[in-house]
C-alpha cells in the first residue's frame, strides 16, 4: 500500500517521464528543422467513452499526452498526431493492454449528428483530422524487464478482440531510455501489427 508521500513521488516521476518524451521530440524537431512547439504538446487529454452496458455513469479515457508534430520534407509539410501513454511498470501488463484497448472504444465512439437527418459521426472526427496513433513508452525497470514487458503487452494487444476488430488504432511501444538517447526517428519502436520489425515513430524503417 502506497503512503501519501510515495503516491506523490510516483506521480511526480510519471509527470517527469511524460515531459522527457516531449523533450525527445523537441530535440528531434530542432535537429531536423521540423516544428514541435509548446502548444503542440498537451498533458492529460480527456475523452468520453460513453456509458458501458449496464451502467449509467459515462466512462472516460485520459491520454497522458497528445502531440502534434509538424514534419518538413522536400515534397511538403505534414502533421502527425499521437497519443502518448507513459508506463512506469506500476500496473500489471494485462491492465496496461486493457487500457490500450480502450482506444478502440474511443475510435468507435459515435455521437449524434449536429443537423437532423445526418448520420452519427465518430467523436474523434470532431477533435482530430485523423485518429492519432498511440505511442507507449516504458520506463522504470531494467532493460531485460522492460523488453519482456513490451513483448507481453504487444502480444496481449494482438489477441484483444476490440483491437483486432479496429486495425485503425495503431500502437507502437518503445523504451524511454532509447527514446531519450536515440530519438523518435530511430528504429526503437515495435508495433502490435508487426512486433518483430523495429521501426521509428512514423512506422518506417529508417535504414542503416
Amino acid at each position: 500500500v502506497y503512503s501519501d508521500e510515495q503516491a506523490v513521488g510516483s506521480l511526480q516521476q510519471h509527470t517527469l517521464g511524460v515531459n522527457d518524451v516531449g523533450l525527445a521530440f523537441v530535440r528531434a524537431a530542432r535537429e531536423r528543422g521540423d516544428e514541435f512547439l509548446p502548444l503542440a504538446w498537451s498533458h492529460e487529454v480527456w475523452h468520453s467513452l460513453g456509458a458501458p452496458p449496464g451502467r449509467r455513469q459515462p466512462d472516460q479515457l485520459i491520454a497522458d499526452a497528445l502531440l502534434v508534430y509538424q514534419l518538413e520534407e522536400e515534397d511538403g509539410t505534414s502533421f502527425h498526431y499521437r497519443f502518448v501513454e507513459l508506463d512506469r511498470s506500476t500496473r500489471a501488463t494485462n491492465d496496461l493492454a486493457g487500457r490500450l484497448a480502450r482506444y478502440a472504444r474511443l475510435y468507435r465512439r459515435m455521437i449524434p449528428a449536429e443537423r437532423p437527418g445526418d448520420p452519427p459521426a465518430p467523436l474523434w472526427s470532431h477533435l482530430y483530422p485523423v485518429f492519432p496513433a498511440v505511442l507507449v513508452v516504458l520506463a522504470n525497470g531494467t532493460r531485460d524487464r522492460l523488453e519482456r514487458r513490451r513483448r507481453t503487452v504487444l502480444g496481449l494487444c494482438a489477441q484483444d478482440p476490440d483491437l483486432r476488430d479496429t486495425p485503425e488504432v495503431e500502437i507502437a511501444v518503445c523504451l524511454l531510455e532509447d527514446l531519450v538517447q536515440e530519438g523518435p526517428f530511430a528504429a526503437i519502436f515495435r508495433t502490435a501489427r508487426d512486433p518483430r520489425k523495429p521501426v521509428n515513430w512514423l512506422g518506417e524503417d529508417p535504414g542503416p
